[in-house]
């Protein structure tokens, strides 16, 4: 039998993009994350993994990183390291001496001090590979990407892909682009092949239609968050893949409480549209006054003015996040977060597409091929 390849997570997050690797011949052995609930939820979903709660940035918590990964000869390092100030929803701002942005640096550091790395999967924002982070010297005018080829290439890494993937193209019904890089020291690894996009229409329609403030009664999972008055009956109005911006009737337009326009994102407003992936999913889901949160919704009819109105006028559930995201229905959201709705759908919104790392690890170079053991294996 082919062995397990031992893997290390930085920047784990709940583990939400290892749910599928032991399928794949990959066994996620330690993970670090900063925050403590983050851990408590990876531990939950991998008890058989050394969960290491701490900043890298600490010497005490980066050596002990680095003793344990060599007594396991670890050879897969992942890691998706925070890009709060570069991402689309910030503004792709640098803001300059972000202590965040050196975090890049003290990866690097921790590859170079594991011996027995043979490959490593780095995921951030769509525009990570360009940003040039201030105030840090290690990167001597580059880029992340050239900084990152150059210093891998240095590392001993013979094949480096950077690329910018959509999680859409790799079985997941959601539109995230994400920067991809893959290296391996001893063969090419090669980038999986895209396969036909799922629309929200075939991954959530089947699911009951609730309204603002409605849950199932068979899904503990299937509630909708709550909105105001005035916002349901803005988006009961705005048709699907539509904005509330461009609606026919003014009084159905986004407005302050005195009565002029609103001055938001112009994402903000707006329904998914149901024959494509769902647009990319953030931590605050269950506002509208960012990026697109709203269900698509389905034409029920007029009202009583003769104006068209749109079922689902709310953000997504939690059922519906789930799917959105790549997991399977009987993901199991530990007990200890069953009340937090918060947690869940922070962690899910930072998540790394499960579906796309399960494929881009598929693809990791083998002397033979790694053969399922068991049917049903680590959540497949």
């Amino acid at each position: 039998m082919t062995k397990f390849i031992k893997s290390i997570s930085l920047f784990a997050n709940g583990g939400i993009g290892e749910y599928y690797i032991q399928s794949v011949g990959i066994k996620n052995v330690i993970a670090n994350e900063l925050l403590g609930e983050r851990c408590r939820w990876y531990k939950s979903i991998y008890p058989h993994c050394s969960v290491i709660p701490g900043s890298i940035e600490n010497p005490k918590i980066f050596y002990k990183l680095v003793k344990l990964a060599n007594k396991e000869r670890i050879e897969l390092l992942t890691g998706s390291p925070p890009c709060q100030n570069i991402t689309v929803a910030n503004g792709n701002k640098d803001k300059g001496a972000n202590p965040t942005n050196h975090l890049i640096v003290t990866t690097i550091d921790l590859i170079k001090e594991i011996k027995t790395l043979k490959y490593i999967l780095l995921e951030n924002a769509a525009n990570w590979f360009k940003f040039k982070p201030s105030a840090i010297p290690e990167l001597k005018g580059r880029n992340i990407k050239e900084y990152l080829i150059d210093e891998l290439t240095a590392c001993g890494f013979k094949y480096i892909h950077a690329r910018i993937l959509n999680a859409a193209d790799y079985g997941t019904p959601q539109n995230r682009k994400r920067s991809i890089l893959i290296a391996s020291k001893e063969e090419d690894w090669i980038l999986p092949e895209k396969e036909k996009r799922i629309s929200l229409k075939e991954a959530i329609f089947d699911l009951e239609s609730l309204e603002s403030g409605e849950y199932s009664e068979t899904d503990p999972w299937h509630y909708a968050p709550v909105w105001n008055e005035t916002l349901v009956n803005i988006m009961r109005h705005t048709p699907t893949g539509c904005s509330a911006w461009e609606n026919k009737n003014p009084k159905y337009r986004p407005f302050k409480k005195d009565g002029t326009a609103a001055k938001e994102y112009r994402s903000a407003y707006s329904r998914n549209k149901a024959n494509e992936p769902c647009c990319s999913i953030l931590m605050k889901s269950t506002s509208n006054g960012g990026m697109k949160t709203c269900h698509p919704g389905r034409y029920i009819g007029k009202d009583d003015n003769g104006d068209d109105i749109y079922s689902d006028a709310r953000a997504f559930t939690i059922r519906e996040l789930l799917i959105i995201c790549g997991l399977p229905s009987d993901y199991p959201i530990p007990d200890f977060a069953i009340n937090n709705d918060q947690l869940i759908r922070d962690i899910l919104g930072e998540c790394f597409a499960p579906q796309l790392v399960k494929r881009l690890l598929a693809k990791i170079p083998r002397t033979t091929p790694f053969c399922n053991p068991k049917k049903g294996l680590n959540h497949e």
